[in-house]
């Protein structure tokens, strides 16, 4: 709906390209350590490929308009908690006793998606811009994942190199994807560095 949205605005292709993603994230999550269990889920990094269409509305010149189609994969770790209780049989010192401690495993883990997300983007100053959008994106099936499909809120400034755009994005998860049994909430946030290399330029 955005895109048509967009082509609506009598906008015309100017550029499509290759586009490259990569940063680091976290998982928002609502989780209580001090409970018996809970489930923890650290992000460590998010990787994609995709190709963009750049369109532009000859006027004003200031706007134009990304539609990108992504494929990728989030890296994550994923840990199960527990607390151990001691009793007093195995410290007869309770001086000297733990009252509880902690155990459990903990592993890596792959989260691929596919993604199509529109920006629409202003030139701040010549070859800057900045832009605002969102990215709705569907991750495959995996046995921690709650929501299938989220919708991040995207906000990002670049630069124009004319032959290479170097961009930085941040990416607000509005839907809680990661929601096990002892975890709450589970929303991703990602910081991502982006190179959008054209192979047309007018």
């Amino acid at each position: 709906m955005l895109f048509i949205s967009a082509i609506s605005l009598n906008v015309q292709l100017y550029q499509h390209g290759l586009i490259l993603n990569g940063g680091l994230g976290s998982v928002d999550a609502k989780i209580d350590k001090l409970g018996k269990r809970w489930d923890d889920i650290e992000y460590k990094v998010g990787l994609s490929l995709g190709y963009r269409l750049r369109f532009n509305k000859p006027e004003p010149k200031s706007f134009h308009y990304d539609w990108d189609v992504n494929v990728g994969v989030k890296g994550a770790r994923v840990a199960n908690w527990s607390r151990i209780a001691f009793s007093n049989e195995e410290f007869p010192d309770i001086d000297y006793r733990p009252a509880a401690d902690y155990g459990g495993v903990s592993g890596g883990a792959a989260y691929h998606y596919a993604s199509v997300g529109f920006t629409a983007n202003y030139s701040l100053i010549k070859n800057f811009s900045a832009g605002l959008g969102v990215e709705p994106a569907y991750l495959f099936k995996a046995d921690e994942i709650k929501n299938s499909f989220d919708v991040p809120v995207v906000a990002k400034i670049a630069y124009n190199l004319k032959f290479l755009e170097v961009g930085v994005y941040g990416k607000y998860g509005l839907v809680n994807v990661f929601a096990m049994d002892y975890m709450k909430s589970g929303k991703i946030r990602e910081i991502q560095l982006s190179l959008f290399i054209p192979f047309r330029t007018k």
